[in-house]
């Protein structure tokens, strides 16, 4: 049996809302809406929930105050991810293939096989565009994110970048999306209240060209078969406009393994298993060569706390 609840007003302070058990037997589903709406007229929330009872109780509780009734608390987020789950399951029924489950299996044998050969974009200055702005919620700590897609040419890997906007790290995420926004094309994030409203913000600048400082991350991978190997990532460090000349400081934008890293690599070598760089991502001696797409300007004075200011 389903059981209609009607939200009129989120718990804001937690981005969450209150559900009480007792309306729905053990085996019952709720099906939630949250029918808040904003100044102009939005529902914020425009999903219908699917919830089990069972499910329900996996999650704190609270007494009202005055009253007896005990409410389960639930982070709107989860709802969300678990619609977006709920919504891909439901496709699958009626498809053969869909995009989400085609693009999960082809991105499995890039990484089993190396079909993808492009390269990595090179360190230093380099122009890129935008090429996808979106909302998201991160598998590992469930919290909300933003993740903006750069890209140089068809010869290059894609980076992805991610934003988080709430839990571990996410002031230097926001710091860094105001930064660079603001640095890039001048533009100041307006208040908003949920992570779409944001990305609606965001997305006018999807086509358009960055001036990036690219470096290059050293980092430990795993493969299916157990082998651990040394690889190296292109990352976005900071951007500026297109019409900035920007040159950069080769010398700094390689970095090395984490401390921890490392010592997980002296421990393999004293077990006797090699740690070798990944031949199939090692830089040769052009990547570390200014790019057609340095400009003559000002070196960037990066510190050593990833800001180049």
């Amino acid at each position: 049996m389903r059981i209609p609840i009607d939200i009129a007003v989120p718990i804001w302070k937690t981005r969450s809302v209150g559900i009480n058990p007792q309306m729905a037997g053990p085996n019952d589903e709720f099906v939630i809406n949250i029918t808040y709406v904003n100044k102009q007229g939005n529902r914020i929330y425009p999903h219908e929930y699917i919830v089990t009872a069972q499910w329900l109780v996996a999650y704190p509780i609270q007494k009202l105050e005055k009253s007896k009734v005990v409410l389960h608390i639930i982070p709107i987020s989860d709802l969300e991810n678990l619609y977006h789950q709920q919504n891909v399951t439901n496709k699958q029924i009626n498809m053969l293939f869909d995009s989400n489950e085609i693009n999960k299996i082809r991105k499995e044998n890039e990484e089993r096989s190396g079909f993808d050969k492009r390269e990595r974009i090179p360190m230093g200055a380099n122009t890129l565009t935008i090429t996808d702005v979106k909302a998201d919620i991160s598998k590992k700590s469930k919290e909300p994110m933003i993740v903006m897609t750069f890209k140089k040419d068809d010869a290059h890997k894609e980076i992805v970048q991610y934003f988080m906007l709430a839990g571990k790290g996410s002031d230097i995420a926001k710091s860094k999306m105001i930064d660079w926004l603001e640095r890039a094309f001048n533009y100041i994030i307006q208040p908003c209240e949920t992570e779409q409203d944001l990305v609606n913000q965001l997305i006018k600048f999807k086509g358009l060209k960055v001036q990036a400082c690219i470096q290059h991350e050293k980092s430990l991978y795993t493969n299916k078969e157990g082998e651990v190997m040394i690889v190296r990532e292109a990352k976005v460090w900071y951007v500026d406009s297109i019409n900035t000349n920007m040159k950069v400081d080769l010398k700094k934008c390689l970095r090395e393994l984490a401390p921890k890293d490392i010592e997980r690599v002296n421990q393999l070598n004293e077990m006797g298993k090699t740690v070798h760089e990944a031949d199939s991502v090692k830089d040769n001696e052009t990547d570390a060569s200014p790019t057609a797409d340095n400009t003559d300007g000002i070196v960037m004075d990066v510190k050593g706390d990833g800001l180049p200011f």
